[in-house]
């Protein structure tokens, strides 16, 4: 099999009613897109960069002469996907998951050769992507980037089994994946890659049908049920799973992380001015400009 092409996803959006000027989200996805684009290593003849965006973000940022900018640097591998608001953040978080977005993915010619990654827009880039040590793969594979205890009750599936409205899903994971997943580690649902096939296709349906948006529901219920529907596939067998060593850490603070292959800056959803100073100060450092 030759060197796979990369699609590079992400999702940006400002929830329905909101101003996208007060949306510091759209600053932290500059810098995510910056650091893609000059240290990726993206190849503009086989890769992609898609972004699913609202209409109301994507009217503003078109207007910003730094987007514009980033865009042209591109060299066209940059698109958009439009799609209405989302109407609470947790709406906003499954839109990763969106079956209709996927299958938009997907439908790309060079679709069963190419690593589907997403990322989300608040991490910044350090080195290719195609230096890191990919393992081999086939079609229907996902590839988790593990991060905390997988069945807890502050995150992961704890959240979503606390609130799952399904109850057969309940009795499955009772009698058939929790003896397989106690003591194992959790998997983030920011940074996930997978390649193309069926079975990645009905995970992402299932996780249409079990999602929830309300904004009671606690907000690592995404996250839960994402791992709990990509661990019930492959337990299944219409799937496999492979960890990925992509160097991935979240940031804490100091030279450290200069070394790191795709430095997250994760914090409390939602808390736009949080990342982005977080993220800003690390540039700075590195540039040798920020004192602390």
């Amino acid at each position: 099999m030759s060197s796979p092409a990369f699609c590079i996803y992400t999702s940006l959006f400002t929830i329905e009613g909101r101003s996208p000027e007060n949306n510091q989200y759209i600053w932290i996805y500059f810098t995510w897109l910056w650091s893609l684009v000059t240290n990726g290593g993206l190849d503009v003849l086989r890769d992609r960069i898609v972004v699913h965006i609202d209409p109301t973000t994507y009217s503003f940022i078109k207007k910003i002469k730094l987007h514009n900018e980033l865009q042209a640097s591109t060299s066209g591998i940059l698109e958009y996907y439009i799609h209405p608001a989302p109407t609470t953040l947790l709406d906003g978080f499954f839109h990763r998951h969106d079956p209709a977005f996927i299958k938009h993915l997907v439908s790309h010619p060079n679709c069963n050769n190419t690593i589907f990654l997403h990322i989300d827009i608040d991490t910044i880039f350090q080195k290719p992507i195609r230096s890191l040590p990919w393992p081999i793969y086939e079609p229907d594979t996902f590839f988790t980037m593990l991060e905390g205890v997988a069945i807890s009750s502050d995150c992961h599936l704890g959240a979503f089994l606390s609130s799952c409205p399904n109850m057969s899903e309940m009795q499955y994971f009772e009698s058939d994946l929790k003896p397989y997943m106690i003591g194992s580690g959790g998997f983030t649902a920011g940074m996930f890659g997978f390649t193309a096939g069926e079975g990645v296709k009905s995970v992402f349906n299932e996780i249409q049908i079990l999602k929830r948006t309300d904004p009671e529901t606690n907000k690592f219920y995404e996250q839960g049920c994402f791992v709990y529907v990509v661990s019930k596939y492959h337990i299944i067998g219409s799937i496999t799973m492979q960890n990925v060593p992509l160097s991935l850490r979240q940031y804490v603070g100091g030279n450290e992380n200069k070394g790191e292959a795709i430095l997250s800056f994760m914090g409390d959803a939602g808390d736009g001015v949080f990342h982005f100073e977080k993220m800003l100060g690390y540039l700075f450092t590195q540039a040798g400009e920020y004192k602390s």
